[in-house]
């Protein structure tokens, strides 16, 4: 599965959602429920079916968050 990260300042990777694939429009979502003020960045890695508790493969993307 693809899994979403919030990443913060100082500290480990926190699971966020899982990235889901639309089976019309072939685009990627995910619903992200956090303080989204507490953290600086977003990744997704590939993880074992049923998720991780912390990331055990390379960043497949990155995103810097605002604030």
């Amino acid at each position: 599965v693809y899994e979403l990260w919030l990443i913060p300042r100082n500290g480990a990777p926190v699971a966020a959602a899982f990235l889901a694939q639309s089976p019309l429009s072939g685009s990627w979502t995910a619903g992200v429920h956090a303080d989204m003020a507490q953290y600086v960045s977003m990744a997704a890695t590939l993880e074992p079916a049923g998720g991780s508790r912390s990331p055990t493969s390379a960043q497949l993307l990155s995103v810097q968050l605002a604030g």
